[in-house]
């Protein structure tokens, strides 16, 4: 009789769409498609998904489609797409020079 021993691994799950960005929230965030027949709101979930399915694109180019249609509520899937530059407030302006003595 062979004993076996069962090792518990960590579950890790891949980032969606390939970056750490597509997050939960960013997937559940619904986007109006206002030009199309169906003019309702899907998840940009649902909208990676369904090009997945119907147009035989793999993860990362559904993602940047969906990414790129619906930049400011899917945005954060692109896959391509370096994150922007992190928010600096600007320097303050240097004291005018002394006005000369009367």
């Amino acid at each position: 009789m062979a004993l076996v021993a069962l090792v518990a691994l960590p579950y890790v799950l891949a980032a969606r769409c390939g970056v750490d960005s597509c997050t939960d929230a960013v997937l559940a965030t619904l986007a109006q498609d206002l030009t199309a027949n169906y003019k309702g709101f899907s998840s940009c979930e649902s909208r990676i998904n369904w090009v997945k399915r119907n147009t035989g694109r793999d993860e990362e180019e559904s993602c940047e489609k969906v990414a790129e249609e619906f930049p400011e509520e899917c945005g954060a899937c692109h896959p391509f797409q370096s994150p922007p530059p992190p928010q600096t407030s600007p320097s303050p302006s240097p004291p005018p020079p002394p006005s000369p003595p009367p």
